[in-house]
């Protein structure tokens, strides 16, 4: 089987390995844990273009789907970008299993669900190739379009001929993410 064309699923501490048919390899995982706090106001977030176009891909299919957009909030984004520097390293698709803590110390303590989506795509690939990978798959489809889900931390790195991509969701019914985090902190790994 081609690295390029596997998918690793992490639900609730469930693995699988799924044979694809395309040129992406993802992976997600989803976590619910306690209730969350009302948060401020989330400050701006600074994206590269590939970003910001999966952001936009993933927040039409939201809306036609029924439900509010997601918010790039800055710690999350932090968060995301951080795993994305380390995939990139490494160039080895896995999870963030200190996603929960990462996020508690990123401004979302309060959350009550999160998720992740992690995967890559040849660097000469759009956010749209990816996007229609995170969708043909039926776990990172729901991370996408989760109703609970509120905030998004995007990040892509280039590791090699592949480009990395991690999305953290951070989800409450009363807002999970903290203005007081501040500004994004780092914009490169």
């Amino acid at each position: 089987m081609n690295w390029a064309s596997r998918l690793a699923s992490r639900t609730a501490g469930t693995v699988a390995t799924v044979a694809l048919a395309g040129t992406a390899a993802i992976g997600a995982t989803t976590v619910m844990a306690t209730p969350a706090l009302a948060s401020g106001r989330v400050p701006h977030v600074t994206m590269h273009r590939f970003d910001q176009r999966l952001l936009f891909l993933i927040n039409r299919a939201r809306r036609i789907h029924g439900e509010r957009p997601l918010l790039p909030a800055p710690g999350t984004t932090d968060v995301a970008r951080s795993w994305s520097c380390r995939l990139a390293q490494t160039r080895n698709l896995g999870h963030n299993l200190r996603l929960g803590n990462a996020l508690d110390s990123h401004g979302s303590a309060s959350w009550t669900t999160y998720a992740e989506n992690v995967g890559y795509v040849f660097h000469s690939q759009s956010a749209d190739a990816l996007f229609r990978a995170y969708m043909n798959s039926p776990e990172h489809r729901a991370n996408i379009l989760d109703r609970s889900m509120r905030y998004v931390g995007v990040w892509s790195k280039r590791g090699g001929s592949l480009r990395f991509n991690t999305i953290d969701f951070v989800g409450s019914t009363a807002g999970a993410y903290h203005a007081s985090y501040g500004a994004q902190r780092r914009t490169h790994c």
